[in-house]
Parts: C-alpha cells; sequence; structure tokens
C-alpha cells in the first residue's frame, strides 16, 4: 500500500513524542517548541506554538480532523477487512478521507456536519451526510459493510441504537472504554477480551494509536456471529 497522507498524525508528531521516550503514562509535549514552529502552517497549526500546551492543542485540532488520531496501521486494519465502511457520527470526515485513500468505500453520516456545531470546521474533508443512527434501519440494515464508529459522544445512547439496527457482522469502535466515549452500556455489551463472546459479538483484533494526555482510545475490532 502506498503511504498515507495524513496530516492530522504528521502535526500530532511534529508536536508530540511518544512514552517510550519520556514515561510509561502516556504521549508527552514536546519541549522544543520554538515562537516559529507553525508560523508558516494552516490555521490549525497555529495554536499550538505554546510550549507543552498540548490540552489547547487538542481542543483546537480535534476541530479540524477528527477526536481520534489515526495512524497508518489503524486506517489499513479497517481496510484488510475488505468490506464497504458506514461511518455514524463522522464528523469533518477525516477517518473517512483516509479510508477512501485506500480504495474502501465509504458512506459516512452526522447528525451535524462539518460546521453544524462549534465542535467542527466549516471544512470537511470529504462529504458527510445528514443523518443519525437510524439511517441503519434503512437498505436492510447494511449487512455488507463495516459499521464505524468514531468516538461516540459522551454518555449518548447513539451507540447502542446503532447496534440494535445494524445487520452487518463487523464493527470497529474508536474511543475510551468506559472514559470519555459512549455510555458504559454499550462496553457492557462488547467483549472486553481477546476472543471472548458477548452478546454474539468478539473481540478480533485491538490496535494502539496515538494518544493525547489524558486520554487513553484506542480501536477495536468485533466480529458477531450469525444468529
Amino acid at each position: 500500500m502506498s503511504k498515507l497522507r495524513n496530516p492530522y498524525l504528521d502535526v500530532f508528531l511534529k508536536y508530540m513524542q511518544p512514552p517510550s521516550q519520556v514515561s510509561p503514562i502516556g504521549w508527552e509535549a514536546r519541549t522544543e517548541w520554538t515562537a516559529a514552529d507553525g508560523l508558516d502552517g494552516p490555521e490549525w497549526d497555529k495554536h499550538i506554538i505554546n510550549e507543552l500546551n498540548a490540552s489547547l492543542a487538542r481542543t483546537h485540532l480535534v476541530r479540524y480532523f477528527a477526536w481520534a488520531v489515526p495512524s497508518d496501521s489503524a486506517i489499513k486494519a479497517i481496510a484488510e477487512l475488505g468490506k464497504p465502511v458506514i461511518e455514524i457520527g463522522a464528523g469533518t470526515g477525516y477517518w473517512g478521507w483516509l479510508l477512501d485513500q485506500l480504495g474502501v468505500q465509504v458512506t459516512l453520516f452526522d447528525s451535524e456536519p462539518a460546521g453544524g456545531n462549534e465542535l467542527t470546521s466549516d471544512d470537511p474533508w470529504m462529504d458527510v451526510r445528514e443523518g443519525t443512527e437510524e439511517i441503519l434501519a434503512t437498505n436492510d440494515g447494511w449487512p455488507e459493510h463495516t459499521l464505524f464508529l468514531c468516538w461516540p459522544p459522551y454518555l449518548s445512547e447513539m451507540p447502542e441504537r446503532c447496534l440494535e439496527l445494524f445487520k452487518g457482522d463487523t464493527l470497529v469502535h474508536v474511543g475510551e472504554h468506559g472514559g470519555a466515549t459512549a455510555r458504559r452500556e454499550l462496553y457492557q455489551v462488547l467483549p472486553t477480551v481477546k476472543g471472548e463472546s458477548v452478546n454474539g459479538w468478539e473481540l478480533e483484533r485491538e490496535v494502539d494509536i496515538p494518544q493525547w494526555p489524558g486520554i487513553r482510545d484506542y480501536l477495536s475490532i468485533y466480529r458477531r456471529s450469525a444468529s
């Protein structure tokens, strides 16, 4: 596969360094930032000049990209499933844009597409249609697709409703399990141990992704057995 164009990862790596280089508690901000950093870059790069200001950086970058930082390995893991993808809550469509680079057919929905609220940029990375989880009640439940949920909203029942309506056998979830994403009820109906089956779902694979300080998100791939 050709190298992905992944500007979110590029700018993340410019200002952050992995825990193996600094501490066991997670990614930390680099300390060599200068006032010249980012000044010639796009607008989203100008907000992360201040030393150790990773919290402010994340606040701005999630608007332009996504709540989770996609690694190339995470995108390729989804592509290797060999299925078209339907994403609910796609935001700016950034993860979908990366998948499209690898030839994955993506269909993206969000209740408030890019620019619809203060949390997303006015400039989406690709077309995101207006729609909620109820779209999964159409098209016979999208049985040939992978359902993709990236940072389902905190305390929202949306992801559980997605699982009720979706008729396919593959789910990809990106987020904190029991942290700042979804409700704990979602993680009670999904397995946490590889090979374990819960409500017909089995955890097939987990993929680490770069994490902002204090965030513990990763990618999980689940398969559902035939009923």
